[in-house]
């Protein structure tokens, strides 16, 4: 027998909910309307997406009566809104969901492949889930723009100038190697260390060192390029000794 795998999507429900006035408001059949609303496949980051009532009706093993009484409710306490029918938002959603910055990212594409006519309702409607991405929403009428695009397009980043011979030597080490040799022979001199450090230490430092920045492409921690490598070096080998990870007397030759 055969199985296929499908990736789940989790979301979010708060355990507050159960004292949420609106929620003790709601006969057993409407909440469990409400929490299928929140967990059902067809929900996405943005709490917009369509699915018709008998869809849910099928779901939740409800009358398609009880499911559109629900609804109804639903829409009057402002908790829903209904787009041409089969389109359900979900005013509050991404307010109750941990939203990181890869999510809000998620939630900006699901936005900008919405119906266009859909995009304007969302946006003429301040509706709270869209608020948190706002500032990453054009509001220029989604027809004015071209192609219909709604999204801010991001900046072009300029390419980095390439390195020059005698400027990439000084900016990166030829191999981990050189790094060692500069470790064990200058770098006691350089911080005034009154020991040396021991050959198998200095290639094991500097082969974590080389390979870290080499898959980084030299780039420091705060994103800036590194232009002199046995500068890196030497202020890597102070905020180790600081930090205690290096200075052990089986690492180092008195």
């Amino acid at each position: 027998m055969e199985y296929t795998w499908v990736m789940s999507k989790k979301r979010m429900i708060n355990t507050k909910i159960w004292k949420d006035i609106f929620f003790q408001s709601l006969t057993a059949d409407q909440k469990l309307v409400w929490v299928y609303l929140l967990t059902n496949e067809s929900n996405n980051t943005l709490g917009v997406y369509e699915i018709t009532s008998r869809t849910i009706a099928h779901e939740t093993s409800l009358e398609d009566q009880v499911v559109i009484e629900a609804m109804i409710k639903f829409e009057l306490e402002k908790k829903v809104l209904i787009w041409n029918k089969t389109w359900i938002i979900i005013t509050n959603f991404m307010k109750n969901q941990g939203m990181n910055p890869s999510m809000l990212a998620g939630a900006k594409n699901v936005f900008n492949i919405l119906p266009v006519d859909l995009q304007s309702f969302i946006l003429n409607k301040s509706i709270i889930s869209v608020q948190r991405i706002e500032n990453e929403i054009d509001k220029t009428p989604c027809h004015t723009l071209s192609q219909g695009g709604t999204l801010k397009p991001k900046p072009k980043l300029k390419p980095k100038p390439k390195l020059k011979p005698k400027e990439r030597e000084k900016s990166r080490p030829k191999d981990s190697m050189e790094v060692a040799h500069y470790l064990k022979d200058y770098i006691p001199k350089c911080l005034d260390f009154g020991f040396n450090i021991k050959t198998e230490f200095a290639i094991s430092w500097a082969e974590k060192f080389y390979d870290r920045y080499e898959s980084q492409g030299w780039i420091k921690a705060n994103k800036t390029e590194i232009k002199d490598w046995k500068a890196q070096v030497r202020t890597n080998v102070k905020y180790d000794e600081h930090k205690n990870k290096i200075v052990n007397a089986r690492l180092w030759e008195v």
